[in-house]
């Protein structure tokens, strides 16, 4: 079965699992636990296997 994502839906959808990631590896952090921040590095590789497998062109910075 071929899934195709809306380029749109898919990079909201990264963003929001990254920004997810990033607060629940903040919250570990903050109360010393774990396992929240093993969760919170499984959130970022998710989120990139994302990016990969439909394909979205995200950049995180401006080449000049």
């Amino acid at each position: 079965m071929d899934v195709e994502m809306n380029e749109v839906v898919g990079m909201i959808f990264f963003y929001f699992v990254v920004v997810l990631g990033g607060w629940v590896l903040a919250t570990g952090v903050i109360h010393s636990d774990f396992l929240l921040m093993v969760i919170s590095f499984i959130l970022f590789f998710c989120a990139f296997l994302i990016k990969l497998e439909f394909k979205l062109n995200i950049i995180f910075w401006k080449n000049s």
